[in-house]
């Protein structure tokens, strides 16, 4: 059986306190798995999420909402550091 994600350690290391209140690294992470896996652009990722449950809970959100999680700049800030992470 493989080992789950370890989403605290990473937290630590992106969700540092500046400015506004950083999304949960899970649900980053997952953002840009369905990004990647659809070829979606930024702003049609959120649409995508804005419509569809299953994407919603797979970001870890714990009920379905009609609003986006995020907005799409957030995406162009932080996907290239959640590439370059090293172990």
């Amino acid at each position: 059986m493989r080992m789950p994600i370890p989403f605290q350690r990473a937290s630590i290391h992106f969700c540092k306190d500046l400015g506004a209140p950083a999304k949960p690294f899970g649900m980053a992470l997952g953002a840009l798995i369905i990004k990647q896996h659809l070829k979606l652009s930024d702003e049609e990722l959120v649409e995508q999420l804005k419509e569809n449950h299953f994407l919603q809970f797979f970001i870890g959100m714990e009920f379905f909402q009609y609003s986006a999680p995020f907005d799409p700049s957030i995406l162009l800030r932080n996907s290239s550091s959640l590439l370059t992470v090293s172990p």
